[in-house]
């Protein structure tokens, strides 16, 4: 895979009627110790600075960090409960993350990673949610 990648993440909210939201972006690749790291910025909803993204994929966690204009932290993890972390303009929010599935496809020219997990607050279920992540060389 080359350096120069498009990053394209797609995340539906199961059961629900609203459609998927999409993002796609151009960043940087490379693969470190079996871990595959994607890097990108974006603009914020706002238009008025931009974010940076960290995109950590392992094989049984993925760890996705936005600092900037807009922050947060999120890490998926198949052998444990873990907690995403959303900065709002209103405040921090804080959600418990159970995973369900996390699987990597790697091939010569691509990389999909598809996500399901749960979110809850206080252990109250709040969505199940489905993100698919695709890396592709520019």
């Amino acid at each position: 895979m080359t350096k120069e990648v498009s990053i394209t993440i797609e995340g539906i909210q199961l059961g629900s009627e609203e459609a998927p939201i999409r993002m796609i972006a151009s960043g940087v690749y490379h693969m470190h110790k079996d871990k595959h790291y994607i890097q990108y910025d974006e603009q914020s909803e706002d238009g008025q600075g931009s974010i940076k993204n960290m995109i950590k994929i392992g094989l049984t966690r993925i760890e996705m960090t936005k600092k900037g204009a807009g922050s947060s932290e999120m890490t998926f993890d198949l052998n444990q409960t873990t907690e995403v972390i959303y900065c709002t303009p209103y405040g921090t929010l804080v959600f418990e993350a159970k995973t369900s599935q996390i699987t990597v496809e790697e091939k010569e020219e691509e990389i999909v990673v598809r996500l399901e997990y749960s979110l809850y607050t206080n252990e109250a279920p709040i969505s199940d949610n489905r993100t698919t992540i695709r890396i592709l060389p520019l």
